[in-house]
């Protein structure tokens, strides 16, 4: 557990001396582990305000009142089917990025013997700058939004993003969404993810930001994906 907890410290502080380990000994089990149970906590302790979000879109639906109410009662007995998921969509998109990175990799030319093992741990401890941005969102939601505050997911972020720029300006649900996720964190995200990749697949680092970039806007697409029906 040590070692684990070590890279996840360097990750944060010495990011490069975090991936020249992971170069060559790409343990990430116990790291998944470890990100997985935080993010079920936080879905759990924000339940109540995504229900929240689910309950405004049905009284904004044609159903009549008998409606609403049973398939609200349908949503409360079944939310928390989503937490317990929660692994298993961390899983998926850890290994579409991955996969991403890996074969992009190769494509730029990658030198390197490179093995998908160790990509795919570089996703892995990567994703604890977002676990911690999520953490830090649930935090301030938890202590600084009522429900009623809550209607519609960009209300679920707490985080500053670029939307922020923009004031009352009329942005469309989409791109306020898309807007909001341009956050610190993100940011913080995409240059650590960045010295991963170059590092482990002894590449330079401008030839794989366009591949980080790719991997967070797919890693958005899923999210800002249900603001569509909104």
């Amino acid at each position: 557990m040590y070692p684990t907890l070590k890279i996840f410290a360097n990750i944060i502080g010495k990011p490069s001396a975090a991936f020249r380990v992971l170069k060559d000994q790409a343990d990430w089990v116990k790291a998944f582990i470890i990100i997985a149970l935080v993010s079920i906590g936080i879905a759990w302790a924000i339940l109540p305000f995504s229900q929240q979000v689910e309950h405004a879109k049905m009284l904004e639906s044609s159903l009549d009142a008998p409606q609403t109410e049973q398939n609200q009662t349908t949503a409360e007995r079944l939310g928390f089917l989503p937490v317990l998921f929660t692994p298993f969509s961390l899983l998926i998109k850890c290994l579409v990025s991955a996969g991403i990175l890996y074969f992009g990799s190769q494509f730029l030319g990658s030198q390197q013997a490179l093995k998908f093992k160790s990509m795919f741990a570089v996703t892995v401890y990567t994703e604890l700058i977002l676990v911690l941005s999520h953490l830090i969102n649930a935090v301030l939601l938890l202590c600084f939004k009522d429900m009623s505050d809550v209607q519609k997911p960009i209300d679920l972020q707490m985080i500053p993003g670029l939307h922020l720029l923009f004031g009352d300006h009329p942005l469309g649900v989409l791109k306020l969404t898309l807007l909001s996720q341009v956050t610190p964190f993100a940011i913080w995200y995409l240059i650590v993810l960045s010295f991963g990749v170059a590092i482990v697949a002894d590449l330079k680092r401008r030839r794989v930001e366009w591949l980080i970039v790719l991997v967070w806007l797919v890693d958005i697409g899923f999210r800002i994906a249900p603001s569509a029906f909104y």
